[in-house]
């Protein structure tokens, strides 16, 4: 999948970087810090998530105060995170998406979608927590922000020798470049004293979207009791137990992503079963958006169809998103049959 960078400006005015690739419906990812630009660094991370995004328009940004994002910024707090999500949305002109929250951008993620029952169609919840202090204790986390601030190097291998513990000497040393890199130790510290108290508990029963739960069981750094504290409190969750000690970072890739797609391919499915086949959903497309659904059916590539309608390559791409997750498509063959069946292929 190609990747470009590309920005908007949340409410609060902060720069925030963002990336698209592939073409479906759309899934948008919050994770920790790791920079979208630098997971190259984690093979087996960068594998993963495009293997996640297979068949969708993956939506991935850097939070304020990381990676390409504005870096120096007053606040980052649960309240900003949020704020960041919605200037993603808002500039793709997002109606409706599916949204992946995994380890701390778990918590992101909630505050999200309980905040945003409208917007959020799903949601998937991947080795996540309800609560910071629930896996350590306050002492703790306020010894390792002292250590972020005075020696980012070492805090970093404290970090990976905790979560990657179990893996190969070359991929910790990746694990802790990708951190190093994507933010400073200045602005961890920041984040966790802003986010430390911060409790999804008190937000789970707003959660009115399908919402898979997927933790490992002998998750080293956050216990399974985490994500099962979680399936429990919002209602008819479905929880996936892992075997293995996956560590917030996709150690053993092939279950979670087993469980993952089989839960997207359901969740397409139900979308195209709500719009049934009497043709209600056409009325919701924009009138630019039936005549882009049009030009596909008709095989035009995306370019192709920039150049027809005198649209940017990046703007048909957005209306391409917005099309197949109002129609349920997955691939442009979907998109040519719902075309089809709707006679919006015939002149």
């Amino acid at each position: 999948m190609e990747r470009d960078v590309r920005y908007c400006t949340t409410e609060d005015g902060v720069r925030i970087a963002y990336s698209v690739e592939g073409d479906g419906p759309p899934l948008l990812f919050c994770h920790y810090v790791y920079a979208f630009s630098l997971s190259y660094i984690v093979p087996t991370y960068e594998d993963a998530l495009r293997r996640i995004g297979r068949g969708h328009a993956l939506i991935r940004y850097d939070m304020r105060g990381s990676g390409l994002s504005q870096r120096e910024v007053d606040h980052m707090s649960i309240e900003t995170s949020t704020l960041d999500i919605e200037a993603v949305v808002r500039a793709l002109g997002l109606d409706r998406f599916i949204l992946l929250g995994a380890t701390s951008g778990g918590g992101r993620a909630i505050h999200y979608a309980s905040r945003n029952p409208d917007r959020v169609s799903a949601l998937i919840l991947y080795e996540a927590y309800p609560r910071l202090l629930d896996a350590y204790p306050r002492e703790l986390m306020e010894m390792f922000c002292v250590l972020a601030r005075a020696n980012w190097a070492a805090a970093t291998r404290s970090l990976t020798d905790i979560a990657t513990r179990t893996r190969q000497p070359e991929e910790q040393l990746n694990w802790m470049r990708l951190i190093q890199n994507s933010i400073t130790g200045q602005a961890v510290a920041q984040l966790i004293d802003a986010q430390m108290d911060f409790d999804a508990t008190l937000l789970l029963g707003q959660i009115a979207c399908p919402t898979l739960v997927v933790h490992s069981r002998n998750d080293v750094q956050w216990p399974f009791v985490h994500g099962r504290r979680l399936a429990e409190g919002i209602p008819d969750a479905r929880l996936v137990p892992l075997e293995g000690d996956a560590g917030g970072a996709f150690t053993d890739p092939d279950q979670a992503i087993e469980a993952i797609q089989a839960f997207l391919q359901e969740q397409s499915g139900s979308i195209a079963h709500r719009m049934g086949e009497e043709g209600g959903e056409v009325r919701q497309l924009t009138p630019r958006e039936t005549e882009i659904l049009r030009l596909i059916a008709t095989g035009r590539t995306s370019k192709e169809i920039s150049q027809e309608l005198s649209l940017s390559v990046r703007t048909v791409g957005r209306h391409i998103t917005n099309i197949y997750g109002k129609i349920g498509a997955r691939t442009r063959a979907d998109a040519t049959a719902y075309a089809l069946r709707h006679r919006l292929a015939e002149d």
